[in-house]
């Protein structure tokens, strides 16, 4: 998943993300930017198309055959990409 901090603008993966246990909940884990070390103003998500860097509004699961393309089971996705790849 692309995400977007809120705080600083790193565009990044979800995998390059920084996490540690929540020292105020045992079930819980805190994620961070790598950039700016900040979990308190969010991330925003941006589209998972290649290329794209529009904030993802949409999403839709993937479709079996396009499994090869995207390996998740769901694609957060702009406007103009929604459904792209649902049939």
């Amino acid at each position: 998943m692309k995400l977007q901090c809120k705080l600083c603008g790193k565009n990044l993966h979800s995998n390059e993300m920084l996490s540690a246990p929540n020292p105020f909940d045992a079930d819980d884990i805190l994620q961070a930017c790598p950039d700016c070390k900040q979990i308190t103003d969010g991330f925003d998500h941006i589209c998972d198309i290649d290329g794209c860097k529009n904030f993802a509004g949409c999403g839709f699961p993937v479709p079996k055959k396009y499994k090869s393309l995207f390996p998740q089971d769901y694609l957060y996705t702009c406007h103009k990409h929604w459904k792209q790849y649902e049939k």
